[in-house]
């Protein structure tokens, strides 16, 4: 099973790859801020499952919350919608995806367009 985390980087990305790991999965395709959008559409591609963990909680402008939370998720769902296949994900949210204020907002639009996918 091929497995693409996205936020590989970050502190639940690094903890599930030893787990993973540990459970014996070692095709593992890692996501992070520095990987381009080709890398992200060729990982997706070969996908079988995808831990969405990327995303933005403090970033230095509150633009960045649209652009990182519901933009990298719209871009995650077009790059797997282009490969023909229904792929898991497992997606991280946020509680405050019920506020209306920037991050919450994000976060919503973020799960509604993977509800969109599912559909």
């Amino acid at each position: 099973m091929r497995i693409l985390i996205t936020g590989a980087a970050g502190f639940l990305g690094a903890n599930l790859q030893v787990r993973l790991r540990e459970l014996g999965h070692d095709t593992l395709d890692l996501i992070t801020r520095d990987s381009t959008l080709q890398r992200l559409r060729d990982a997706a591609a070969a996908a079988d499952f995808v831990f969405h963990l990327a995303g933005a909680n403090r970033p230095p402008e509150e633009a960045d919350f649209a652009r990182t939370n519901a933009g990298f998720t719209a871009s995650l769902v077009k790059a797997l919608d282009a490969s023909g296949r229904a792929v898991p994900i497992v997606f991280t949210s946020s509680t405050q995806a019920v506020l209306d204020n920037a991050y919450g907002r994000s976060k919503l639009a973020a799960e509604q367009c993977l509800r969109d996918y599912a559909q």
